[in-house]
């Protein structure tokens, strides 16, 4: 309280929780309320959920964001962890359940440690910087990264696509973000769907390392009907599509590890 009427601090990273009993879990949420309390409620915490017991999803999402996870590509332990397929299936499991405008979902700097990747088909660096920014598109992207490590190259991608992505971010997320496609793992077509009302919204669809070219996909809410399409960002060349009375769609994309940002309303 004192860090956000001195300085006008507003966001908070917690960090470091370990609830080892009911009573403490009462306190850390008593600690949050008293806060934004005081604060009128202009406090925004982030809740660290990565490691030990904490109450992340199952609770207490009112009060922020979640950090849902650390991935790295440096060697230590068992890692590298970071692929972006693993990252789009946590967001993509996770958005069923719980808005996906609460979480925060990581993209690294792919070019870096490629040499402990050598020889995989879902390496980070064979998925590219574009990629493995689009997959989290659906929630806040979490540059997870020293910036000053990305090269010429990354940082011209990043600064093309982030302004543009940023001019819809908002309304993106406004909507029920919902997965749509086969779960991710590398190989699939998969996406999400962000409802905003009955006849408008937006589509992400992602094609992993598959060899589908085109794939029709089970969308909420739609049927017997033919949706305009409005290209934001990625491989976006389609200006319709029909949606069966199943509610399927036929999409196309032109290689593995492409995607289409899509606004749609029903023509």
């Amino acid at each position: 309280i004192g860090l956000h009427r001195r300085y006008g601090i507003a966001a908070f990273k917690m960090d470091g929780v370990k609830l080892t009993s009911k009573v403490s879990e009462e306190n850390l949420t008593k600690l949050i309320q008293q806060v934004l309390t005081e604060t009128d409620g202009n406090v925004f915490f982030n809740m660290d959920v990565t490691a030990e017991t904490r109450s992340g999803y199952y609770g207490r999402i009112h009060y922020g964001s979640l950090f849902v996870e650390n991935r790295f590509t440096g060697n230590f332990g068992k890692w590298p962890n970071y692929y972006p397929h693993r990252t789009l299936r946590n967001l993509w499991m996770l958005s069923e359940y719980m808005p996906a405008s609460r979480l925060q979902m990581e993209f690294l700097n792919v070019a870096r440690n490629q040499e402990l990747y050598e020889g995989d088909p879902l390496a980070p660096a064979v998925c590219g910087m574009e990629y493995s920014f689009a997959v989290t598109m659906c929630a806040n992207p979490l540059a997870w990264m020293e910036l000053t490590g990305l090269n010429e190259a990354e940082a011209k991608v990043l600064e093309r696509i982030i302004p543009q992505y940023r001019q819809v971010q908002s309304d993106l997320l406004s909507g029920y973000v919902l997965p749509i496609g086969e779960e991710p793992d590398g190989t699939a077509w998969t996406g999400f769907q962000s409802v905003k009302t009955e006849d408008k919204g937006y589509l992400l669809l992602i094609r992993e390392n598959s060899s589908e070219e085109t794939h029709r996909c089970q969308l909420r809410g739609l049927a017997d009907c033919r949706l305009k399409l409005e290209g934001i960002l990625g491989d976006a060349g389609q200006r319709s599509v029909q949606v069966d009375g199943e509610g399927r769609a036929a999409f196309t994309l032109p290689g593995a590890f492409c995607y289409a940002l899509y606004r749609y309303q029903v023509a």
